[in-house]
Order: structure tokens, then C-alpha cells, then sequence
């Protein structure tokens, strides 16, 4: 089974670190949940690819994915536009979980052209911007929290400046 192909995707504010699993087939962008965890569909990725082209990656400041401290929705949505541009997928398919569910349904709304279709699973609906900013604040006080946690045991898990601090 594959590992996949390293991705490293320049976006505004961030580098998105992700995994390319290659197949002949349309593209599949996995969306993880969270907020503020990292990838977890590796198993998902080989079982679609072959046929599909199938990324996952970690959402910025997640994981191997670093940020300048931004999370907000519309530089998420971005990075996400982003992986298709890099892709060269004119559309893509997307499966959110969680959080990433509602990524999905935003990123639609945003760039419906760039959706052949949205798979979502266990996700919550899209309510508007006042559950934008909640999650967005989810996600910088779980990143921020993982890397206090991180220096108070002396572990440096990832690079310190993937929350911007210097």
C-alpha cells in the first residue's frame, strides 16, 4: 500500500503539508475534523486511490501544516483553493468530516464551479459567520494549547512557528 506523495502547498499565511494519493481517476480532497486536529485518513486515502486522485492534508497550523497564527475561515477556504490550483483539478470532490463537513459546505458556497460533489459525514450544518468565528477560535486555542503543552514537557513536536510564535 502507498504512503502516499508528500505535498507542501504555499497559501496565504500558511504552508499546507499533505499526502497525494495517485490514481487516473477525478480528484477526492479529504477535509479533516477537528477543529485544530491534524489528518487522520491515510486508511481512507489508499482504499479510493486507485482509481481516484485522492489528497489529505492538515488544515492550517495543524499537524505538519504551519501558519502565520491566522485560522480564520476565509485563509482555511483559501488553502483549500489552494490544493486545487496546485492539483491543476478544474473540480474536485470533497469529503468533510466533522469539521471538515463544514469546511466543505463553505467551500462550495464560496467556489461552487471548483465542486464535482460533497460528501459530508457526522458534519454540522452551515449556520452563517457567527459558527465561522467560533471555530476559528476553536481551532487557535486547540493549536496554541498543543504547543504550551509541547514546551511545558519539553517536547517540540513541530516547528514552534506553525502558530507564529517566534
Amino acid at each position: 500500500m502507498s504512503a502516499g506523495d508528500a505535498l507542501r502547498i504555499k497559501s496565504q499565511g500558511a504552508t499546507i503539508a499533505g499526502r497525494r494519493y495517485r490514481g487516473s481517476g477525478e480528484t477526492i480532497v479529504l477535509l479533516h475534523g477537528g477543529p485544530g486536529m491534524g489528518d487522520y485518513f491515510a486508511s481512507l486515502a489508499r482504499i479510493l486511490s486507485p482509481p481516484h486522485d485522492v489528497v489529505s492534508y492538515d488544515q492550517r497550523g495543524c499537524g505538519k501544516s504551519i501558519c502565520d497564527g491566522s485560522f480564520a475561515v476565509d485563509q482555511q477556504l483559501e488553502d483549500l483553493d489552494a490544493i486545487r490550483q496546485h492539483l491543476g483539478a478544474r473540480r474536485s470532490h470533497l469529503f468533510g468530516h466533522s469539521w471538515g463537513g463544514l469546511l466543505g459546505q463553505l467551500y462550495a458556497k464560496a467556489y461552487p464551479e471548483h465542486v464535482a460533489s460533497l460528501v459530508l459525514c457526522c458534519s454540522m450544518a452551515n449556520t452563517g459567520r457567527n459558527v465561522d468565528a467560533l471555530e476559528s477560535k476553536c481551532i487557535a486555542e486547540r493549536v496554541i494549547d498543543d504547543l504550551l503543552r509541547e514546551v511545558k514537557v519539553g517536547i517540540r513536536l513541530g516547528p514552534i512557528g506553525r502558530v507564529g510564535v517566534a
